[in-house]
């Protein structure tokens, strides 16, 4: 079994940090983002993002951007490294597929979570969600995956892969959670906890 994790908004609250850098984009650029364009930021990959709300201009700017200084601001979610560690206790695999191009190895290091990740995909590595492709390179068995945007619904329905809603009531979902401890206690999750546990112990 894999848990497959969305990374912004769902393991790591990272709303300041993409605004504050796609505000900085926006100025250079001499334009004002509105709040329904600083969330489609928050939800699409880099590429989608500058294709739907700059011009070319801003590619230039992207590169000359610290972009330490937006990690930095990321901070994790309640519970989460709880979480994915006892998962791995459990024997259940913890993956990470995202829309980020960039800064996901640097942030998991910073706050000591890289131990309990055993594979990341970007839109670096495949076509961005809802494209599923990056999804379903992670699928190992039994595997679900925990979103919290439309974005993360739709690239889980396009991989038929059954969807966690991480606070989000708004989404369709097979599971609803708003704490992320709230996830070990689902019947499917736990369930192969307890028969890797009975496995282990005979």
């Amino acid at each position: 079994m894999t848990i497959i994790y969305d990374f912004d908004g769902v393991m790591f609250d990272s709303e300041t940090s993409v605004t504050l850098m796609y505000q900085d984009i926006a100025e250079r650029c001499g334009k004002r983002l509105t709040v329904g364009q600083i969330d489609y930021c928050m939800s699409h990959s880099m590429a989608d993002t500058i294709s739907n709300t700059f011009d070319e201009r801003a590619w230039d700017v992207i590169k000359s951007l610290d972009y330490k200084k937006y990690y930095d601001l990321a901070i994790p979610k309640l519970y989460i490294l709880t979480t994915l560690e006892e998962l791995k206790r459990r024997g259940i695999g913890v993956s990470i597929c995202s829309n980020r191009v960039s800064g996901i190895a640097y942030i998991l290091d910073k706050w000591g979570m890289t131990h309990p990740i055993d594979n990341v995909v970007t839109s670096k590595d495949y076509q961005a969600k809802p494209n599923p492709q990056g999804l379903l390179s992670l699928i190992d068995g039994e595997s679900f995956y925990v979103g919290d945007t439309d974005t993360d619904m739709q690239t889980a329905r396009n991989a038929d892969v059954p969807f966690i809603a991480y606070n989000n009531t708004n989404l369709l979902a097979d599971y609803h959670i708003s704490n992320h401890l709230q996830i070990l206690d689902l019947t499917p999750i736990k369930e192969y906890g307890i028969r890797n546990a009975r496995r282990f112990n005979r």
